[in-house]
């Protein structure tokens, strides 16, 4: 069985969640990808996390940070208790400090495979900081958000500590993920920074010199999605990010390649339960 025992929706920024699972069965979440940057604390269970191709086996003690609008989904292995902490953020809670780009381990958390490993959680203050915002999102107050967004900012600091433990002294504990395909990453990689070209399935598959069919069913099979079903996925979560930003509905439309505003806005407004417009950011 599943229990939430916190789920606390902020409206400044940041998302709460501590779940338990008892389910001998298991578990195996959906595929998502969001407009917030995911930090998932494993207390208990088996877990093999998929990230845009990749396949990762985290156990208790260790951090996952999944990037703004990277695909992602769990699986939990059966028999085993499974217990987890999360916390999603906007990029706009990072605060800017000069001299130091604490945004690193946020936008690139690929180039140390997404996972802090417990060794290196252990020399930081992550788990105590982590557990003290559940009694602030259990019982809430008018003054909970400005209580956990001074928490988050804490464990920024901390995860920024943790990654240049891990990146500079503990490289060897970096870990390498079950199973990868290179392929998928470069096309990922790919339509991630063309998300504003129009381009079609077969222009991809012609740029890396594979058939449409062979793409389709690389893609279907690596990723648990087909490939027009990323793709759409993609702009309509860069589209709410950029209306986060206060960019207008008929601009994003234009900007990532939509030929009616009529197409951007029934998919926008499918995918998110609201129009374009209720998610423009009110200057």
């Amino acid at each position: 069985m599943i229990k939430s025992y916190v789920d606390y929706v902020s409206k400044n920024g940041f998302y709460f969640h501590h779940t338990i699972n008892t389910d001998p069965n298991g578990y195996t979440s959906s595929l998502e990808s969001h407009n917030k940057i995911e930090i998932l604390y494993l207390i208990s269970g088996i877990v093999d996390y998929h990230i845009n191709g990749s396949v990762f086996r985290i156990s208790p003690g260790d951090i996952i940070v999944v990037n703004v609008q990277e695909l992602h989904a769990l699986h939990v292995a059966k028999g085993v208790p499974y217990e987890r902490i999360v916390l999603q953020i906007s990029s706009g809670l990072i605060p800017s400090i000069s001299n130091l780009d604490i945004t690193y381990p946020f936008l690139n958390a690929y180039l140390y495979e997404h996972i802090i490993p417990k060794e290196i959680v252990s020399k930081t203050n992550l788990v105590k900081i982590l557990k003290s915002i559940y009694p602030l999102a259990k019982k809430p107050t008018k003054y909970t958000d400005i209580k956990i967004i001074a928490k988050i900012t804490d464990v920024i600091a901390e995860i920024n500590q943790a990654v240049e433990l891990l990146t500079t002294r503990d490289y060897h504990l970096i870990p390498q993920p079950k199973s990868t395909n290179k392929l998928i990453q470069d096309i990922i990689k790919y339509i991630n920074k063309n998300l504003n070209k129009n381009y079609t399935i077969m222009e991809i598959a012609r740029i890396f010199n594979i058939s449409e069919s062979y793409l389709h069913r690389l893609f279907r099979l690596n990723m648990n999605i087909t490939l027009y079903k990323y793709i759409l996925n993609q702009k309509l979560q860069y589209a709410l990010t950029l209306l986060n930003q206060g960019y207008t509905p008929q601009y994003v439309s234009d900007y990532l390649g939509y030929d009616y505003y009529t197409t951007f806005y029934t998919q926008f407004k499918k995918r998110f339960k609201q129009s374009p417009k209720s998610a423009t950011k009110k200057n």
